[in-house]
């Protein structure tokens, strides 16, 4: 990057001089947000998921035969989007209810 001396620059010209600098940012803040959306979708395997759950593979399997989670094949892979594996969770964590007994009594 090149220097560039202030002191001899009136108002006007240092104005022109930071929108310069700003248009040349500008094609790299728009690549930047197309990355920084493409990294918010993630995809996690199979093993991941049922890591980050606690859960086995076969439970997994059970988990998206009965559409509590959602999972996508690409390919011969099957993957899972973390943000809707996140949703499932917390969905699942507040309907969750005990059956019968006095708990806490």
């Amino acid at each position: 990057m090149s220097q560039i001396l202030l002191t001899n620059l009136s108002p006007v010209q240092l104005k022109e001089l930071v929108l310069e600098a700003l248009r040349e940012l500008n094609p790299l803040q728009s690549q930047m947000k197309i990355n920084s959306a493409i990294d918010a979708e993630k995809y996690l395997t199979r093993k991941e998921v049922a890591s980050y759950l606690q859960i086995s593979l076969p439970t997994l399997h059970e988990y998206s035969k009965k559409e509590i989670l959602k999972s996508y094949r690409i390919g011969s892979k099957v993957r899972y989007k973390a943000s809707e594996v996140e949703t499932a969770l917390k969905e699942r964590v507040c309907s969750f209810q005990r059956k019968g007994g006095n708990f806490g009594a």
